[in-house]
């Protein structure tokens, strides 16, 4: 399925740029550098967030963007109880400027796709496994997430080289959460279907809502 997102963008870009023409030759009016402050908040992977927006053509650009894992920083109680937590995550993003993305403001449609890789232990914790709940002594989790999203988003110049890009869109994930545990035995508990997070092994869709912001640095004056 990733192969799939990726060559999906690629094919995209090459259409639109075939169709859009003229391309730009100084490497400066390419590049913009890009920092998503917000991502420190992420309730699973919280982190700094690294992109760049490369922009060949007039109306046409892609951006890639990957997050430094910051786990320690978590601000909210998901993380509590993994042990050894390491986190992947990245996304790949294609844009369409109806006007021109030069300018000092210009809005934008966008068609994203990520990648989030999870793994982490837990000790004495409980699962929910082909209907049946276990518990265990300790249990080496993987937890996967692929999707994508439409989004719309207005990109502006707050100086002449410092801006801001805003955005909000709409998609599905794809979320899988696989166990490898020790001293799995049944449990006398009751599986209550409020619990959520990695307790229910298996495989999932859902709704993804695509909202944020991100600082860029112009690496030219925009006017």
């Amino acid at each position: 399925m990733l192969r799939a997102v990726v060559l999906s963008f690629a094919l995209s870009f090459a259409l639109l740029s075939h169709v859009q023409g003229q391309m730009k030759y100084a490497w400066n009016e390419m590049f913009i550098p890009k920092i998503a402050p917000l991502t420190l908040f992420d309730p699973y992977t919280p982190g700094i967030s690294l992109g760049l927006e490369f922009q060949p053509f007039d109306a046409a650009s892609i951006q890639f963007e990957y997050n430094i894992p910051l786990s320690e920083l978590s601000f909210f109680n998901y993380n509590a109880g993994k042990l050894n937590h390491q986190t992947t995550r990245f996304r790949g993003e294609f844009r369409y400027y109806p006007g021109r993305p030069d300018e000092a403001a210009a809005y934008y449609l966008a068609a994203e796709g990520f990648f989030t890789a999870e793994n982490y232990s837990r000790e004495n914790g409980t699962l929910l496994r082909n209907d049946v709940l276990y518990n265990f002594t300790t249990s080496n989790i993987n937890r996967t997430v692929i999707g994508g999203a439409i989004k719309a988003g207005y990109q502006f110049s707050l100086s002449g080289f410092l801006m801001l890009d805003v955005f909000a869109g709409i998609g599905v994930r794809n979320v899988l959460i696989t166990h490898q545990p020790n001293a799995l035995y049944t449990s006398a508990l009751s599986f209550d279907s409020r619990w959520g997070g990695d307790q229910r092994e298996g495989e999932f869709w859902r709704p993804h809502i695509a909202l944020g912001v991100r600082l860029g640095m112009s690496l030219y004056e925009r006017n």
